[in-house]
């Protein structure tokens, strides 16, 4: 019988746990954004393996003879180990452009409603789609 009360007690526990952390809630995602011009923003593109304006270069070559867009000469923000060429907002950012990816040099364009208004982490609901553009 103690046991079981034992036993009983442990699964009580694991439950309110578990209902605290948010069991069965949509896990945000890991990446992680930086703003242009922030410590944190610097720091991350001194790893990368390509700088911005190799980003920039490598986006209007996979880009050339395909579409016409208009995106920022600059990177608005990196986004994990991305950079994000898009259109400038005033007041924050969308998340919808072209990323580059800083490692692989990857073009990819995604669509989002979402702004971001400094640094944070992305919802895991970020992005309605993207499309790799190689």
């Amino acid at each position: 019988m103690k046991t079981l009360v034992y036993i009983l007690c442990i699964l009580i526990i694991m439950g309110v746990i578990a209902y605290v952390r948010g069991f069965g809630k949509e896990a945000p995602s890991d990446d992680r954004i930086f703003l242009r011009g922030t410590g944190g923003y610097n720091k991350a593109v001194k790893s990368l393996k390509f700088n911005e304006t190799a980003a920039l270069d490598m986006l209007k070559n996979v880009l050339k003879g395909k579409e016409r867009a208009y995106f920022d000469a600059t990177p608005l923000l990196l986004v994990n180990r991305s950079y994000l060429f898009g259109v400038p907002e005033k007041t924050s950012t969308r998340l919808e452009g072209y990323y580059v990816d800083g490692d692989t040099g990857r073009v990819i364009f995604r669509t989002s409603l979402m702004k971001v208004t400094d640094e944070e982490r992305l919802p895991s609901n970020a992005y309605t789609s993207e499309v790799e553009i190689r």
